[in-house]
C-alpha cells in the first residue's frame, strides 16, 4: 500500500494551516507507514493498492 500523510500540529484545523505538508511512503500496513515518519504528527490523508507487480 501507498500511505499518504499530512503533517500538521495536533488540534489544529486542516483550514487553519498556513502550509500543507504531505508525505507518502511504501508499506504493508498503516502502523509501518506511521513509523516511517516517526516524530511527526501525522493525518492519515489517503492509501492506495499497489498493482499487482509495482513497488
Amino acid at each position: 500500500m501507498i500511505y499518504t500523510f499530512l503533517i500538521a500540529p495536533k488540534w489544529v484545523m486542516v483550514a487553519k494551516l498556513s502550509r500543507v505538508r504531505l508525505v507518502s511512503c511504501y508499506a504493508s500496513n498503516l502502523k509501518q507507514a506511521r513509523s516511517s515518519f516517526a516524530g511527526l504528527s501525522l493525518a492519515l490523508v489517503c492509501r492506495k493498492p499497489v498493482k499487482e507487480g509495482q513497488q
